[in-house]
């Protein structure tokens, strides 16, 4: 009887206790970690652009204690200003050992993309082909008004200007009304990609456009 009770013991099967441990998961999302605001500002003067990995070391109340880049943007700018935010910024569950205590662990990012607007293209705003002098609105032009306009544009995923701003005046609504109505008629733009390659909505705060009578 016992070697019958042994034999059907060894038949069953292997019950681990306790469960297996929990991992660690971050708080939020990177979204809300990162902002345009945040772009290097000699980065973004030099065009510079790049995708970032890194692990974190996560202790056990959840913050990142070091961070190490194992995949480069190929600017030492970028992979640094990456893994200050991380530090200062991300939050996570701490991971859990069998017996449900927090302990220390390592996290490997999702591929952190920093990314600029586009540039205009040919033909943009930042050019004189979108503006010329049979533009000058004919009331300006007898009053001889003139000044320098500044404004934010918003582009869609075509390339095309769906909104304008005016965030700097000059001083007068008809040159103002005039600019935007060229920029939304004829400007045309790359879009803007997001991580996954894709064409994306973005805004880009156009040169200043400068109305001037000879």
């Amino acid at each position: 009887m016992l070697l019958l009770l042994l034999a059907q013991a060894s038949e069953l099967p292997a019950v681990l206790w306790p469960p297996p441990a929990p991992p660690t998961r971050m708080s939020g999302s990177l979204r809300t970690i990162f902002s345009a605001d945040d772009y290097p500002a000699e980065a973004v003067h030099q065009r510079w652009e790049g995708k970032v990995v890194a692990d974190l070391s996560i202790s056990a109340e959840g913050l990142p204690t070091a961070c190490r880049i194992v995949q480069t943007s190929g600017h030492d700018i970028l992979d640094n200003k990456t893994c200050e935010i991380l530090l200062a910024r991300a939050r996570f569950t701490p991971a859990k050992d069998r017996r449900g205590h927090s302990v220390a662990d390592v996290q490997r990012t999702r591929p952190i993309v920093w990314q600029l607007p586009p540039p205009p293209v040919p033909g943009g705003p930042a050019t004189t082909a979108i503006f010329s002098y049979e533009d000058y609105p004919p009331e300006a032009l007898k009053k001889r008004v003139q000044g320098t306009v500044r404004t934010k544009l918003w582009i869609s995923r075509e390339g095309r200007v769906s909104a304008c701003r005016i965030i700097q005046s000059s001083g007068n609504k008809v040159l103002d009304d005039a600019t935007c109505n060229i920029i939304k008629l004829r400007a045309r733009f790359t879009p803007a990609r997001d991580a996954d390659g894709n064409p994306t909505e973005d805004t880009y705060l156009a040169p200043p456009v400068t109305w001037r009578i000879p």
